[in-house]
């Protein structure tokens, strides 16, 4: 921790209106620090010798979000629809409200949506099956939540607010996320890699997942809030980083039990995995033995390698000790995998390339094998240095080779080209001889071509149209550009000449890689595996980015050479000829802002905006070009065909996300270009959510064997009448895209007044229509059309009061006053339509209509509940606003202040703050800290409609969210319902004519008192109903006379004594004043009783709620008045 005052002390943020301690030892209010101004550099540690840093943010955003996305995907895949949009709203209603500058309101939001989303994952009955025990399907659902939560600690991450006011949380934050992320992701992998290839071959493919995942997150890696200047000053004094000892952690992002976790995970999982699956016949034959030997020696080689880059430094910090364990370790384990490697793969599945009989064949290939293997590791270590080191690497070179030859059976006439190749090559090593390296590379393809002619030109075999005779052509001309690349480069020629032949070469070995791997001989297995496509694929992507890196090649090379290496990537889940040349152009339209646009510091490398048109143009193209691809895909990864809508839903986004790069990168500070995509991305994830009904005419794109699959649902076979007519899900649609265009100002409702006037009332007529067809379609016209009414108000209230006029101040009283009304009128009207005549002219209740227009009442009182509950909504955030900005211009330089719960309601009756501007606000903000109520009251010097609408709009939801439940929930679950919705009471706003001792200090007292008044009134009234009635009845049973008074007496005792428990708390909530503590130890006890004794059905369902929640309360006073008097104690 810093001390304070010295330059590394971060000052704690404090609200001008957070709640005064009170302390009867210190006899009132305790004194509050000054609030820091806006106009002053903030508080951070990051000047001076300061060691945390904010101003870049969180640096390992790509490392991260590798590890984490592909398991999001697979999780909202297994989750469905629900997750889908669960995720996709929240993160909407995040994205807004950081929009409005709501930053604490958008982190809350976050978190809330990743808790809602880790709650629709356990809904959706994620890893629950008949066939799986209960054990592993818990442990599934808690992976989920864990990455769940993770994706919100780095979604945190982001808040640069966070970072500045609370660095040490982002510190613990950062390393947790560093320290779980690899053992999350890697279980997510493995549950999908199961299903993917089978239990018997995911242990091989888990391994690199492993490896990828430890070289991105436990080498030591600096953290992203410490100055590099420190970073640099402890790696001067230690070349390679360590984890242990007070500096590495005071640096380095992760200690050394992260870093021993993650070496174990390595190590020990996919070698366990293995056993777990063969533990039978683990010693049945060789090559079982073999497997199991891989895949523990192979991660053992791989973390020595990483220990070269700091990974194992904290088992010690002597780099000779640490040289001789990566020497003698590694050599065993290599020793081990080479002679594993000779029996697994060499003799099991190419011994018929093998010319020699035992013994001789296992001399040879041990020769060839070990001489390649040491000699790389002795290279990699750096032991091949000096005349020594050059007599070794030529030997080892030539036994090898020579070895190799024989064993291949290499008459005696081409047996001196790989001899050749060898010496040649050792040379070159050793002196880095050019005209070496070629020769090298004649005698090495010349080598090889004999091997080719030798094994493959007799065949007659087709693939995809061509002979075995042309691909192998195709295989040497691959082989000779491959050669001659480095050559090329080392010969100094010009970066178009490497650039032509690195991309020839990578476009000829794509297409090899696409016959083979999508031939014929598929289907009987493969005769192109599928783990040489995606390792050919990293080690290009790997080669074109150090070419790069070392100036050999150009930009444009760069880009077509990556575009053509990832494009193999898809043919691992479509097996089509067609898919890598779809993948291909895909790749090369999105790409080209991330590769030629690279020097941003000249004005004419960023792209004009008739460039960055021409470009998305470019992408809309080719993503229509390449449908039928993206159909494939969505067949392969789903199982089905998909919708219509799913489908162009689906080309949209993707249009989009290859048009962000261009806004991201290209155009990051045009306003237009980053509204425009927010709003296109919008666009397309509604699109797929609502999925609305397509014309036939739209079917035209797709061929027979890419048609969607449209088949007719129940609608469609029973009528409209079950779920009402689909097309209104086009107004839905077109509501939400043009709200978002006028949130995102495309649409200019804030400049002027009569676009505003006809955007409000379009947008009712529309959502009128939609929740008249959909919810009430067979309702009596005069419903419909009060509706219609109503919907058209509410957006002009909400249009209105976000943006008011000069007129709209008379006008908006009148608005909600005639939505109010409206609301009992359409009801009566449903009453109405529910009476028939039964001939005699009298008006009876018809069962069948009463029934249905039930439901009818039901949406409506839902609908109403949700216009109020906006509008509430829209007044809070416009209040609050209004005084959060008059604070900030009013205060010296822009004084910084916070506005939370109800404070800061006071402005004038057309949305503009009360406050005057001769107001001496600014020289006297210290008593805003002390003195609130009087600036409310200044705020209040002229009347205001807004408080009062807003808390009658909340009041009213409210009560409409209470009708519904109390209408829809089951009697077990009708008490639980209020704690769902109490948090809406926190709309309400101080109101100087209605609530003018209600201020910020008092806003939980709402949720608190509303929810134990209603737990104790309902439970009350329902014993003294039961008991007037003569029965005594809920649950499953009834009760008779005599004992119903036991039953009414006992229940009603334990109402009793939980009563003053809850007066006490909601009197501590009002005056924040510390009670005794012997009377929350009288007091809290009482309510155990009630808590534990109700246990049959005969018992009231919710008195064990309430006696719970008096338990609560005791203890949650208990622990604020001890805070609170501590606080006090420590200031004293």
């Amino acid at each position: 921790m810093y001390a304070q005052g010295s330059p590394g002390y971060h000052t704690p943020y404090t609200s001008p209106y957070a709640s005064p301690y009170t302390s009867p030892a210190m006899g009132g209010q305790l004194p509050r620090r000054p609030l820091p101004m806006a106009s002053s550099a903030p508080s951070t540690p990051s000047s001076g010798d300061s060691r945390f840093a904010a101003s870049h943010g969180f640096q390992y955003n790509a490392r991260v979000a590798t590890a984490l996305l592909p398991c999001v995907l697979v999780l909202l895949g297994a989750g469905g629809p629900l997750v889908v949009g669960t995720l996709v709203a929240g993160l909407m209603i995040s994205y807004i409200l950081d929009a409005l500058q709501f930053k604490n309101g958008a982190f809350v939001a976050i978190w809330c949506t990743f808790f809602t989303t880790a709650a629709a994952l356990a809904f959706s009955g994620l890893g629950f099956a008949p066939h799986i025990p209960v054990i592993i399907s818990v442990l599934i659902l808690l992976t989920a939540m864990h990455l769940v939560f993770l994706c919100g600690v780095w979604v945190s991450l982001q808040f640069r607010w966070l970072q500045l006011e609370h660095p040490f949380v982002v510190l613990a934050l950062e390393r947790l996320l560093f320290a779980c992320t690899p053992m999350t992701a890697i279980a997510i992998v493995t549950y999908g890699l199961m299903a993917a290839v089978g239990a018997a071959y995911a242990p091989f493919y888990l391994m690199p997942c492993l490896f990828a995942l430890y070289w991105l997150f436990s080498l030591p890696r600096p953290s992203s809030f410490k100055t590099s200047k420190h970073a640099h000053a402890h790696q001067q004094q230690q070349q390679q980083p360590r984890y242990g000892g007070k500096e590495g952690q005071d640096v380095w992002i992760i200690g050394s039990m992260e870093g021993l976790f993650h070496m174990m995970l390595v190590l020990f999982l996919p070698c366990g995995f293995h056993l777990a699956v063969h533990h039978n016949r683990i010693f049945e034959s060789a090559n079982e033995a073999c497997d199991t030997l891989l895949l523990f020696f192979l991660p053992v080689l791989f973390v020595l390698f990483a220990s070269t880059r700091g990974a194992l430094n904290w088992l010690t910090a002597d780099k000779v000790k640490l040289k001789r364990v990566q020497v003698l370790n590694g050599g065993f384990s290599l020793a081990v995998v080479l002679i594993c490697v000779e029996i697994r793969v060499v003799f099991t599945s190419f011994a018929h390339y093998i010319h020699f009989p035992p013994p001789l064949n296992y001399l040879l290939v041990t020769l060839a094998l070990f001489g390649l293997g040491f000699g790389f590791a002795a290279h990699m270590m750096g032991l091949l240095r000096g005349s020594v080191g050059s007599a070794v690497v030529t030997t080892v070179l030539l036994v090898s080779a020579v070895a190799g030859s024989l064993v291949l059976g290499m008459p005696i006439t081409v047996l001196p080209a790989p001899a050749i190749a060898a010496a040649y090559l050792a040379h070159y090593y050793s002196t880095g001889s050019i005209t070496s390296y070629f020769i090298f590379a004649a005698a090495t393809l010349l080598a090889a071509a004999w091997f080719v002619m030798d094994q493959f030109f007799s065949l007659a075999i087709v693939f995809a149209g061509l002979s075995l005779k042309s691909i192998c052509q195709q295989i040497l001309l691959a082989l000779l550009l491959a050669l001659l690349v480095p050559g090329a480069a080392l010969f100094q020629k010009p970066q178009r000449v490497v650039g032509v032949v690195v991309v020839v070469q990578a476009f000829l070995f794509s297409r090899l890689e696409s016959l083979l791997y999508n031939g014929e001989g598929h289907a009987e297995g493969g005769v192109y595996p599928a783990y040489l496509v995606l390792a050919t694929t990293v080690a290009g992507f790997v080669s074109m980015r150090k070419l790069r890196a070392a100036g050999k090649i150009g930009p444009v090379a760069e880009w077509l050479g990556v575009c053509l290496y990832l494009a193999k990537l898809p043919m691992l889940a479509v097996h089509s000829q067609g898919v890598l040349l779809g993948s291909q152009l895909l790749l090369l339209a999105i790409s080209p802002p991330f590769f030629l646009y690279q020097d941003r510091a000249r004005p004419g490398s960023r792209m004009k905006a008739w460039m960055g048109l021409m470009h998305a143009g470019l992408v809309l193209l080719t993503v229509l070009f390449c449908r039928y691809v993206i159909f494939d895909v969505i067949v392969s990864a789903s199982g089905h065909k998909p919708s219509h809508a799913l489908l162009i839903g689906s080309l949209g986004l993707i249009t989009v996300a290859g048009c962000l790069p261009i806004v991201a990168i290209h155009f990051p500070n045009s306003l237009k270009a980053r509204r425009a995509a927010a709003l296109a991305v919008a666009a397309c994830l509604l699109f797929l959510v609502l999925q609305p009904p397509l014309p036939p005419a739209w079917h035209v794109v797709w061929d027979e064997d890419h048609f969607p699959d449209d088949d007719p649902d129940d609608s469609t076979i029973y009528g409209e009448s079950l779920e009402g007519p689909v097309w209104p899900v086009w107004l839905l649609l077109g509501t939400i895209v043009s709200a978002l265009a006028a949130f995102f100002s495309a649409i200019p409702i804030a400049k002027v007044e009569s676009v505003r006037l006809i955007y409000s009332v379009a947008i009712g007529l529309s959502t009128g229509i939609y929740l008249t067809a959909k919810f009430i379609p067979l309702a009596p016209f005069l419903a419909r059309l009060l509706l219609l009414a109503a919907s058209v108000l509410a957006a002009l209230f909400l249009v209105l009061t976000h943006h008011p006029t000069a007129w709209s101040a008379k006008l908006m009283p009148a608005l909600f006053a005639a939505q109010i009304l409206l609301f009992p009128v359409q009801y009566f009207a449903l009453g109405q339509a529910s009476m028939v005549d039964n001939g005699d002219g009298e008006l009876v209740a018809d069962f069948h209509e009463e029934t249905r227009l039930e439901g009818y009442a039901n949406a409506l009182c839902a609908i109403y509940c949700t216009f109020f509950l906006l509008a509430a909504l829209v007044i809070k955030f416009k209040l609050s606003a209004a005084l959060r900005d008059k604070l900030a211009g009013a205060g010296a330089g822009g004084g910084r202040a916070a506005v939370g719960g109800v404070a800061g309601e006071g402005v004038s009756a057309n949305g503009e703050s009360a406050l005057p501007k001769s107001s001496p606000f600014g020289p006297k903000h210290r008593a805003i800290q002390t003195r609130p109520v009087d600036l409310l009251s200044a705020f209040f010097s002229r009347k205001s409609w807004m408080p009062l609408v807003g808390n009658i709009s909340t009041v009213l939801a409210f009560l409409l969210a209470l009708l519904l439940s109390s209408e829809l929930a089951t009697s077990d679950t009708a008490s639980h319902s209020i704690f769902l919705l109490v948090p809406i009471l926190l709309l309400l706003n101080q109101d100087s004519q209605t609530l003018g001792a209600f201020s910020d200090r008092h806003r939980y007292v709402p949720l608190t008192a509303v929810l134990s008044g209603y737990l104790l009134f309902t439970n009350f009234l329902l014993l003294f109903s039961e008991a007037y009635s003569g029965i005594y009845y809920w649950g499953a049973e009834w009760f008779t006379e005599e004992n119903a008074f036991f039953l009414c007496a006992k229940s009603l005792l334990l109402l009793l004594l939980c009563a003053p428990m809850h007066y006490v708390f909601n009197r501590f909530m009002w005056d924040s004043k510390r009670r005794a503590d012997y009377l929350l130890l009288v007091l809290g006890p009482l309510c155990v009783p009630a808590a534990v004794l109700p246990s049959g059905s005969e018992d009231l369902p919710s008195i064990r709620t309430v006696g719970w929640l008096g338990v609560v309360y005791a203890v949650v006073q208990y622990l604020v008045s001890r805070h609170v008097r501590i606080a006090g104690m420590k200031f004293i």
